[in-house]
């Protein structure tokens, strides 16, 4: 599943990448302040996956992102029907192989896409058992 972490710091719960970048930067974000995930991971929390920008910066960029996928998929990313193809498998299939968290995928402006690597992982492991 693709979820920001959280952790409950004095009865208050607050993201995990907040929390980081604000260890990292030695000081509180402000309130106008995004903590953005360069590959779009929410879970992903290593420092060097994290950007701070503004509100203002963040909502432009996840635009342009949805943007560019509405018009153009980036070829290292796969629809689903794609990917259930390839495996040979039902959409329902897959469906459940991405409801029990077993291939990281992304969910952009109603579809969901699943990079060439975490498809190419998810092979191996299954080829492993």
């Amino acid at each position: 599943m693709n979820r920001y972490r959280v952790l409950n710091i004095n009865n208050k719960t607050v993201g995990e990448h907040r929390v980081i970048m604000e260890r990292f930067l030695n000081r509180k974000l402000r309130s106008d302040e995004v903590v953005h995930h360069l590959n779009y991971i929410k879970s992903d929390n290593r420092i060097e996956n994290l950007q701070v920008m503004s509100q203002k910066e963040h909502h432009s960029l996840k635009h342009h992102f949805i943007k560019e996928e509405k018009t153009k998929i980036i070829p290292k990313y796969m629809k689903t029907k794609e990917v259930a193809k390839r495996l040979n498998i039902s959409m329902q299939s897959l469906t459940k192989i991405l409801r029990e968290g077993k291939m990281l995928h992304y969910k952009i402006d109603r579809n969901y896409l699943i990079s060439e690597s975490h498809l190419k992982k998810y092979l191996e492991e299954r080829e492993a058992k």
